[in-house]
């Protein structure tokens, strides 16, 4: 009668860690390519293996902090600029060809070089352990990943979202602003022509040895204008003076002054 199952292992280490221990120097892609050597010899047909028991499935992890978008690392890291200046400075120029590499060693060259002593037949022998404890089954690892994959698709649609929406803001506020400016300049360029009409309707004096005070007001497109002046003639009819002010309905002020001489 079997005994109840002991507890389960620590995980072991992946070939490929395996071989970085063994002093194997270069990417998991480059030792994946490193695995493929000449054609060996058949080998003896091994013993079928027991099937391992399903393992539980382990529990959801906490749902990590919202980290920066590639945009906003840039900016931290100095970038200044437009997200679309960004975008189109990560287009850089064409590279040149890289040279062939050398043919790497096989997993069996390797393993001569880490130690092993026997044929490639032995070698391949050996690669065949113990019955490992019970994994981790297909379907939850694939469960895993579709897990992993929705949650980064996830991700990415809300930050990518949540950056068109603040340029939207910031673009929508400074048109905004902009309309609040021109609007602003309308109202003053009409008030200023309100102000030109009154100062220009003020009457003049004609009469030698007389001054006159007068006081006019003038509208444009809805702005109001108000004019002060002082006029007057010599008493020899030959100089002629006027000063006037002007203020209106945006609360700018304006002035003039003008002298003549007249003659027969």
């Amino acid at each position: 009668m079997p005994g109840p199952a002991g507890p389960a292992g620590a995980d072991g280490d992946s070939a490929y860690q395996v071989a970085v221990n063994n002093g194997f120097i270069d990417t998991e892609e480059a030792w994946l390519e490193s695995l493929q050597g000449t054609n060996g010899v058949d080998g003896i047909n091994g013993t079928n293996g027991l099937d391992g028991v399903k393992g539980d499935t382990g529990a959801t992890g906490a749902t990590g902090a919202t980290g920066y978008n590639a945009y906003q690392v840039a900016q931290v890291n100095g970038f200044d600029g437009t997200i679309t200046e960004w975008l189109a400075s990560l287009k850089g120029d064409m590279g040149n060809t890289g040279m062939t590499g050398a043919t790497g060693f096989s997993a069996y060259d390797v393993a001569v070089g880490n130690g092993f002593e026997g044929s490639i037949t032995q070698w391949l022998a050996s690669l065949k352990g113990t019955n490992g404890t019970n994994g981790i089954s297909k379907e939850v690892m694939d469960a895993a990943d579709t897990y992993i994959l929705n949650e980064a698709k996830t991700y990415v649609n809300q930050v990518g979202q949540q950056t068109l929406n603040q340029a939207n803001a910031y673009t929508d506020s400074r048109v905004n602003a902009l309309n609040r400016d021109m609007r602003k300049l309308e109202d003053r360029t009409y008030a200023a022509v309100a102000s030109s009409i009154t100062i220009a309707s003020l009457p003049q004096l004609t009469d030698a040895g007389y001054n006159m005070f007068s006081a006019g007001v003038g509208t444009w497109e809805g702005e109001q204008g108000y004019a002060f002046g002082l006029s007057g003639v010599t008493e020899s009819n030959k100089y002629v003076y006027k000063v006037a002010v002007t203020t209106n309905s945006e609360g700018d002020f304006g002035a003039g002054a003008a002298i003549g001489w007249q003659w027969k």
